[in-house]
């Protein structure tokens, strides 16, 4: 499946109140620091003085719309937003009052492109076998990072109660969560954490598992994170880990089968690559699901998690270990010592565990990738 970013993007800030909102000082704060600090022009195309504004230019034309609405918007437009746990009990555990006061609302949208994003416009450009503006993870960032300018400058002078990231459905408080608006790294508002209870657990059993909505944003694939007593708000840390590891400087997508943890060998997980994928509307987005072997704060230690005590030196194989003088094993080998050199070029570590009696050349290893 090819990523496909989304181009039209949206916040919405829910009021308490229905007086107008200073639109234009908005825009003009924006315009300003969009310049000062980084030398980006816009040309404003249409605005009333009062209730919207739009400007187009900045860094690979980039759209910006901003339009207040002086009264509720309907509650449907929440209804799938406020069944998230996240949302509930983290993101904004007083959204249902929220929603239920507010009189009026603002909403920002950032699109890249001079033609508008309605349905009729994609379909048509599609008709015209035209392709979609946008489409790449360095313009995907640059709208994330205008939208979180937008939003955090109109936090900063006005109280909004509420704000809704609509194309990751996050609910979110908009105080608390000011500064996240304006890091365009994996974070709780572009990567909607979800978790879930497995099927047939007991009322007092405590387990749960963890899907994401908004990682396949930046590495082609949400994550799952299996069941498991881990707590869910330590399982979607480690997965935006899992994230960080593709995303540094010569990064990449943990191989199948390999281990990732941190240095301190706190947690270990399995990345397996092959997985249910999650289900999005009427769109399949395929997964990577990690498993996890070892949490010593939540007492966890799988019996397939590799302990320390047999590391390999792939430097000098140890024979106990395993044949690493035939043909194969020196393969593998070779195969380690690249596989190291990856993990180093990315700011990680490696490592390689022998496991069993007598382990085959080609099981003998767990990998370990930690932040340094």
């Amino acid at each position: 499946m090819t990523t496909k970013w989304p181009n039209a993007m949206q916040v919405a800030l829910l009021y308490d109140h229905a007086e107008p909102m200073p639109v234009d000082a908005l825009i003009s704060n924006f315009l300003k620091i969009e310049e000062n600090a980084r030398g980006y022009r816009y040309n404003m195309i249409e605005t009333d003085g009062r209730g919207f504004a739009r400007c187009y230019g900045g860094a690979g034309d980039v759209m910006v719309f901003v339009e207040w609405v002086d009264h509720p918007t309907d509650r449907a437009a929440f209804a799938q937003a406020l069944t998230s746990a996240f949302n509930r009990t983290i993101g904004a555990p007083e959204a249902e009052e929220a929603i239920a006061r507010h009189q009026g609302y603002l909403l920002l949208n950032v699109h890249h492109g001079a033609l508008p994003q309605t349905p009729e416009i994609r379909a048509l450009l599609g008709k015209l076998q035209m392709p979609e503006e946008g489409q790449s993870l360095e313009t995907y960032l640059e709208r994330q990072r205008v939208l979180g300018l937008l939003a955090s400058l109109a936090v900063d002078v006005s109280a909004p109660t509420l704000a809704h990231w609509t194309y990751t459905d996050v609910l979110a408080r908009p105080q608390p969560f000011h500064d996240m608006m304006l890091d365009t790294s994996p974070n709780f508002l572009t990567v909607h954490a979800m978790p879930y209870r497995p099927a047939g657990a007991k009322p007092d059993e405590e387990t749960a598992g963890l899907r994401t909505f908004g990682a396949h944003h930046y590495i082609g694939r949400e994550i799952h994170v299996r069941p498991s007593v881990v707590p869910w708000m330590t399982a979607y840390e480690h997965a935006i880990g899992f994230m960080r590891v593709a995303l540094a400087r010569n990064g990449y997508i943990i191989p199948d089968g390999d281990t990732f943890g941190d240095e301190n060998h706190t947690f270990s997980y399995r990345v397996h690559h092959t997985c249910e994928p999650f289900r999005n509307g009427d769109v399949d987005i395929p997964c990577y699901e990690l498993e996890p072997l070892l949490n010593v704060d939540a007492k966890l230690q799988s019996p397939d998690y590799a302990p320390r005590d047999r590391i390999v030196d792939i430097d000098r194989p140890q024979r106990q270990l395993g044949d690493f003088d035939s043909r194969s094993g020196k393969r593998l080998v070779a195969e380690w010592r690249q596989k190291r050199a990856m993990a180093e070029a990315a700011g990680a570590t490696f490592e390689v565990r022998a496991r069993g009696e007598a382990p085959a050349p080609r099981r003998l290893f767990g990998r370990l990738f930690g932040k340094r």
